[in-house]
């Protein structure tokens, strides 16, 4: 996948995907020649891996 599907696919600007990339923080990538390629399977685990669960104790309190 190109910069631009990736930005696409993940809903984000093509600038905040390359600044990820910049800053090691987005999903891996390849280079090929002088282009940037993603795996999808790698974008997917990385989408995983962000996943943020509420914790145990954000239930609300339903005793009154």
């Amino acid at each position: 996948m190109t910069t631009e599907e990736i930005a696409q696919y993940l809903r984000i600007s093509v600038r905040t995907v390359i600044r990820m990339r910049q800053q090691r923080e987005g999903p891996p990538w390849s280079r090929v020649g002088r282009q940037v390629r993603y795996l999808r399977n790698e974008v997917d685990e990385y989408l995983r891996r962000q996943q943020v669960w509420p914790p145990r104790s954000a239930k609300p309190d339903r005793s009154t």
